[in-house]
């Protein structure tokens, strides 16, 4: 039996491919602001909640905020780019 390949997933696979080594250049930087406003949002719910702040929660949110703004600053480097070009074409 002979496959077929569906036309609108053959488009869909070939344009995300160029997506992909589109973004493959820069490193996934925009994800940072949905990831710490929907923590940031946990905690004041947990805290209007419970009306105790959780001390781990907050400390774990730090960490976050901090390999955040370490991985933009790494993101915008020309060794960055460099080392990445060695693994994307």
């Amino acid at each position: 039996m002979e496959r077929q390949v569906h036309l609108p997933t053959a488009i869909a696979l070939i344009s995300a491919r160029s997506l992909i080594q589109e973004l493959a250049a820069f490193p996934p930087l925009y994800v940072w602001g949905p990831v710490l406003l929907f923590g940031g949002l946990l905690f004041v719910l947990q805290w209007g909640m419970s009306r105790i702040p959780n001390r781990w929660y907050l400390m774990g949110f730090a960490g976050m905020v901090m390999a955040s703004f370490l991985s933009v600053a790494i993101g915008h480097t020309a060794l960055w780019n460099r080392m990445l070009s060695t693994f994307v074409p």
